[in-house]
């Protein structure tokens, strides 16, 4: 590294780079650019994406429309089955009950992995209100847990 004057770190303009680095630098400083302007680009379009979801998937639920092909995509509704955290309980809660139900597969806390192990158990069965699958969960999270059934947007390609 090159010694710093006046407290400032070097700069390269003025010192003569061999041509194969300067070309490799400006390739890599105009893909380095390129990447931060499609990043927020992404970061734009998930936010109008979901601004436009919720009313879709109403418009969707109301016409009685599951899934309908467009633009060469499949546009379908997902519905999941989530296990969160209670509004009276702390995660530390739900993992000790965990613990406490002797489920070798939970020594921690992991929403994920629990709302998995929910839509195993709940597969096949029929329910309305997703409180009816409390029954699923061991004894002792029942009461320190919520369970939601979370909607969303989803596309494939289609065939």
């Amino acid at each position: 590294m090159a010694k710093k004057e006046n407290g400032q770190a070097p700069r390269a303009e003025g010192i003569a780079l061999p041509p194969d680095l300067l070309t490799m630098l400006k390739e890599w400083s105009t893909a380095y650019k390129r990447s931060k302007e499609l990043e927020a680009e992404v970061k734009r379009l998930a936010e109008e994406m979901g601004r436009l979801e919720g009313p879709i998937l109403t418009g969707l639920e109301v016409a009685e429309i599951e899934r309908l092909s467009m633009d060469g995509l499949t546009i379908y509704q997902q519905e999941q089955l989530w296990v969160k955290t209670g509004p009276e309980a702390t995660p530390q809660m739900v993992a000790e009950a965990l613990r406490k139900s002797k489920l070798p597969e939970f020594t921690t806390f992991n929403s994920q992995s629990l709302s998995s192990y929910l839509r195993e158990q709940a597969s096949g069965v029929a329910w309305e209100d997703p409180k009816e699958l409390l029954d699923l969960l061991p004894k002792a999270l029942r009461s320190i847990v919520e369970i939601t059934n979370k909607q969303s947007l989803r596309a494939r390609k289609s065939n």
